[in-house]
């Protein structure tokens, strides 16, 4: 995902959406994509509230319409001229925002409106909010506003750097079924593949497709999605 949002970032799009059940992930390629451009990198969610760069937790910033209005502010402030609490979100930076699609669900005008402030003035600064989470939510009012971006599955030169590190934990080799083994992690998220594997190396030993096989079918069976 790192190449597709760099472009992104160079030309200024001021928020994206990126849409995966892999949060970790995503927000490695982000960051990632940030320090190639040299931007700072901020993060915030509604358990922890904004978090600097330097990972200082700013108060009072859980709330999604306060961090919000935090944001405005400081997109406001020049570069020598930073907020009241000693903060400021230089211009060139990525703000993170964890699961905040859930929150715009709700349609709240007030948050929509204040949103899409943001977006203004995040245009003329290249300072971008990037939403992370596994929904898209949304308002008719944001839809044009809003780059979505899918971060897909893992590739299998990932899968196999997976496979590899489980089989090594249990001291054993790939034996010539690294191409059924990735088979039959194809599909599923890292998480759930790193434990796959690490499931079939305690219970058989080693990795064995047959048991991948086996819990990658439960794992679709409870998205709903195998017929």
């Amino acid at each position: 995902m790192k190449k597709k949002l760099v472009p992104y970032l160079r030309a200024g799009f001021a928020c994206l959406n990126v849409i995966t059940h892999e949060e970790g992930r995503a927000v490695t390629e982000i960051a990632a994509a940030a320090a190639e451009l040299e931007y700072d990198v901020w993060s915030w969610s509604v358990t922890t509230g904004f978090v600097s760069p330097s990972g200082d937790v700013i108060d009072k910033t859980k709330d999604p319409l306060a961090a919000l209005e935090c944001f405005y502010k400081w997109e406001r402030a020049s570069e020598d001229d930073p907020s009241p609490e000693g903060m400021n979100i230089r211009n060139k930076s990525v703000v993170i925002l964890r699961d905040f699609h859930a929150f715009l669900k709700g349609n709240s005008a007030v948050l929509t409106r204040r949103l899409r402030d943001c977006i203004e003035v995040g245009r003329a600064t290249y300072r971008h909010l990037i939403i992370v989470g596994c929904e898209m939510h949304l308002p008719p009012e944001l839809e044009k506003e809003i780059t979505v971006i899918e971060f897909s599955l893992p590739s299998r030169e990932e899968l196999v750097e997976i496979a590899k590190a489980n089989a090594g934990k249990v001291n054993q080799e790939m034996n010539g079924e690294t191409d059924a083994i990735v088979n039959a992690g194809c599909g599923l998220t890292t998480l759930e593949f790193d434990d796959a594997c690490a499931y079939s190396a305690a219970k058989a030993g080693r990795l064995d497709p047959e048991i991948l096989s086996s819990i990658k079918a439960d794992t679709i069976k409870k998205n709903g999605i195998l017929e």
